[in-house]
């Protein structure tokens, strides 16, 4: 009987040291160009996070009264747990908490960022993120993954010195700003001029159905479309003189990526 015991005690221990320990390695960060998801990336992220993944679908962006449901369909039809968050800051902090993955539906990011705020939500999406869940979003909820999230018209013009108003963001891919609907809506101008005026940051335009998907330092482009990316970190920036306001700079760098393509985003270039 003694034998038995230790014999079993043995294969306890084994088993339990032979576990692979919790990954502290963040989660991949994917961030669509609104206009529907692409298939490619709805695959990449249920291969990232594992079978049987479990979404928080985040619908904050958006104001409709069936906001999030078309979201909950696809990942629940890709072979996910799908869940819709409320905006109970209870139930939503569990419900990001035991999270795979986080995904943001379109909108308005003004208003999504409202919302996380009021709920105290960042922090712990943050905290998700860093211990490995994919956290990710279409449209608005792309454009709250950088640094700074910008939202509505520069003014007076595209290229002015403080024009294009923009406010802290989630960070989760850090020093850079994501433009949505690049560029089906014409968005140079407005992406251009947000990178100018933060100063030091990674400017990402990308076009709807098309993902970036981020990992470590590195990115790569999917689905239909491209993502530009506009690089000033080395750019040549004149002073201001006189009274106009407008920026004269030299030295942007400016990449187009297609699908395919993979960026190492702190050397600006490709890998």
């Amino acid at each position: 009987m003694i034998h038995r015991i230790a014999a079993a005690v043995a294969v306890a221990v084994s088993i339990t040291f032979a576990r692979p320990a919790p990954s502290t390695k963040p989660g991949a960060v994917v961030a669509v160009g609104g206009g529907g998801t692409p298939d490619v990336a709805v695959r990449e992220v249920m291969r990232l996070a594992g079978d049987g993944a479990t979404v928080a679908v985040v619908p904050f962006a958006s104001s409709r009264e069936d906001r999030g449901v078309g979201s909950v369909e696809m990942w629940n039809e890709a072979g996910a747990r799908a869940v819709l968050v409320d905006e109970d800051a209870t139930s939503a902090r569990a419900a990001l908490g035991s999270a795979d993955v986080i995904w943001m539906g379109g909108g308005n990011q003004d208003r999504l960022l409202d919302a996380l705020e009021e709920l105290d939500l960042v922090d712990l999406i943050r905290v998700r993120h860093a211990s490995g869940a994919v956290v990710g979003g279409t449209s608005a909820g792309a454009a709250v993954l950088g640094r700074i999230s910008i939202a509505g018209r520069p003014d007076p013009d595209a290229y002015v010195r403080g024009a294009m108003e923009g406010r802290p963001a989630l960070d989760l891919v850090p020093d850079t700003i994501v433009d949505q609907h690049f560029r089906e809506r014409t968005r140079e101008g407005r992406l251009l001029t947000a990178v100018l005026d933060a100063g030091g940051v990674l400017g990402l335009g990308i076009s709807e159905r098309t993902a970036a998907v981020v990992e470590g330092g590195s990115m790569r482009v999917l689905g239909d479309g491209v993502v530009v990316a506009f690089d000033a970190r080395a750019a040549e920036l004149a002073a201001k003189e006189g009274a106009d306001p407008r920026y004269q700079v030299r030295g942007i760098a400016t990449s187009i990526l297609p699908p395919g393509a993979a960026w190492n985003l702190a050397a600006g270039r490709g890998k």
